[in-house]
């Protein structure tokens, strides 16, 4: 597990590294759960939108954003989204934990500086 640097991308990508970790211990419950959540028929739209709004608001939460906006909350959305491709593709073998968190911090810095843009 990398450790962040105390700035919000640090914060972000260090929930990254710990979510894959704790994933990464537990292939076959990494393998059961992206499997659920991506092949869910529309009877489970719900629970499957749950998990996919706690783990963007993990991710909301973690950044530090208090209160946050609609704006900080689709930011957690895309990481959200981000981090179950990457889970899947690392319980195919078509990537590593490098290769994920590579891909979260380049999510994640992307996205903050085009944050940054904006609000000037």
């Amino acid at each position: 597990v990398w450790h962040s640097d105390g700035s919000a991308c640090g914060r972000l990508i260090g929930i990254a590294d710990h979510l894959t970790a704790a994933a990464k211990s537990n292939p076959l419950l990494l393998d059961a759960m992206v499997r659920a959540y991506l092949f869910a028929d529309h009877s489970m739209s719900d629970q499957v939108e749950q998990v996919r709004r706690r783990l963007a608001l993990t991710f909301v939460n973690g950044s530090g954003a208090a209160p946050y906006t609609q704006r900080d909350e689709e930011f957690g959305y895309l990481l959200a989204d981000v981090w179950t491709s990457q889970a899947l593709a690392l319980t195919r073998g078509r990537t590593n934990e490098m290769g994920m968190r590579a891909r979260m911090a380049n999510t994640i810095h992307v996205v903050a500086r085009n944050g940054a843009r904006r609000s000037r």
